[in-house]
């Protein structure tokens, strides 16, 4: 079934007990059904935002979400709607959004499966590799990742539009490998150059500025959370590579081999959860 926002509004007016948090797809869903469960919170439903006719804007789902949630807002429904999304780069660039946008505690929603639990629960149990550990393959997928995250940093607050997504289709991450013996590393060189060329909008002339502005980011962020900055597919990408394993079962391991429970005093999933089994304000009294 597909809403119209007219038609989801008059659900929301008909049934003033529910609540609903809109989120950006199908793995979404699956966390949160996992997170919290539908016993624990039966006043309140997820839709991912495919369920909802929201024209298509910039930003994708994500976008669309956000549009979503600044509509009902308008409309008097603040307290009985709620997206969770990406946090992307809102955290480093200090972005603004509506104060019911939760946004995730790192940057994506796979970095929740970025720690040594999660990654030796696939290896060791998934795999039934006791051979190596997230201990061996931790500095790799940072090398790798790291620098890709501040490109995708620099990119959106100088607004250049890097064509990430173009560059890296069909599995093009593996050109930008470095691998010398004992470690794995970017090559960030030969990055930047493809995703220049590739842009409708820069030439090799803009390099040298680029690549200045990359290292006074790589200086400025040196303190910050890595799970801020490197991106769930950039890693993903480097860890079936190193574990020799289909580059499309990443995802699905991983979010089965992340512990769940571990999550529940992230501040970002705590506000989500809390908005989920809280009845609506008219009921809570």
């Amino acid at each position: 079934m597909r809403y119209t926002i007219t038609e989801l509004i008059g659900e929301l007016a008909l049934d003033r007990e529910k609540k609903i948090l809109f989120v950006e797809g199908g793995r979404d869903l699956s966390f949160w059904r996992k997170f919290t469960p539908p016993s624990t919170r039966p006043n309140s439903s997820i839709y991912p935002i495919c369920m909802i006719d929201v024209p298509a804007i910039s930003g994708g789902e994500r976008g669309r979400l956000i549009e979503l949630v600044k509509i009902l807002n308008q409309n008097g429904l603040e307290d009985r709607v709620s997206i969770f999304i990406d946090g992307d780069n809102n955290k480093i660039l200090e972005l603004t959004l509506p104060d019911n946008a939760i946004t995730t505690d790192y940057r994506d929603l796979e970095t929740y499966c970025f720690n040594a639990e999660c990654i030796n629960e696939l290896i060791q149990t998934g795999l039934a590799n006791n051979n190596v550990s997230f201990n061996d393959l931790s500095n790799k997928l940072i090398s790798f990742s790291y620098p890709i995250g501040l490109l995708r940093i620099e990119s959106e607050e100088s607004g250049i539009d890097l064509p990430f997504q173009r560059t890296f289709q069909k599995n093009k991450r593996k050109n930008y490998i470095l691998n010398n013996g004992e470690n794995i590393e970017l090559n960030e060189h030969k990055l930047l150059v493809n995703l220049i060329q590739n842009s409708s909008t820069l030439a090799m002339t803009n390099y040298e500025e680029i690549k200045e502005k990359l290292d006074k980011k790589k200086e400025d962020l040196e303190q910050i959370d890595i799970r801020l900055i490197i991106h769930g597919k950039d890693w993903f990408f480097i860890l079936a590579e190193l574990l020799s394993i289909p580059h499309e079962s990443v995802e699905a391991l991983l979010f089965i081999s992340l512990n769940y429970e571990e999550l529940h005093d992230l501040p970002n999933l705590k506000s989500t959860e809390c908005f989920l089994c809280t009845p609506p304000p008219e009921l809570a009294h």
